[in-house]
């Protein structure tokens, strides 16, 4: 069966609907693979926070260079970006502290406010 779009012939309905559900499970994919990188920021991994904006950046610059930006394109990249590149240097700073620094911030209140 093929399927006339104005006048013109386009794919077979077993194309498009290939192509569709190939597009689905892209989608479905991607939004895993986001959801898990979030999960990993809430875990405070470095390697998802680079990871999520390594992503973002590519994302952004692909949509810039295949000139389909809009007038909000630099507001999104700087604001998001910003916040991305923020959450990585938490999830390192994050690292840096150490385990021994509740510890050490226990310690150091006054006795009656002590959890001992």
């Amino acid at each position: 069966m093929i399927i006339k779009d104005a006048g013109c012939f386009t794919k077979t309905f077993r194309e498009s609907t290939l192509a569709y559900y190939s597009l689905v499970g892209g989608l479905l994919f991607l939004s895993l693979l986001s959801l898990g990188l979030a999960y990993g920021i809430y875990r405070a991994s470095r390697l998802c926070a680079i990871t999520t904006t390594v992503l973002f950046l590519t994302g952004m610059m692909r949509g810039h260079f295949s000139k389909a930006e809009t007038a909000y394109w630099w507001p999104l990249m700087l604001t998001f970006g910003s916040l991305y590149l923020l959450g990585v240097i938490g999830c390192f700073a994050w690292h840096a502290r150490g385990r021994d620094s509740a510890y050490t911030l226990e310690r150091s209140l006054p006795t009656a406010q002590r959890k001992d």
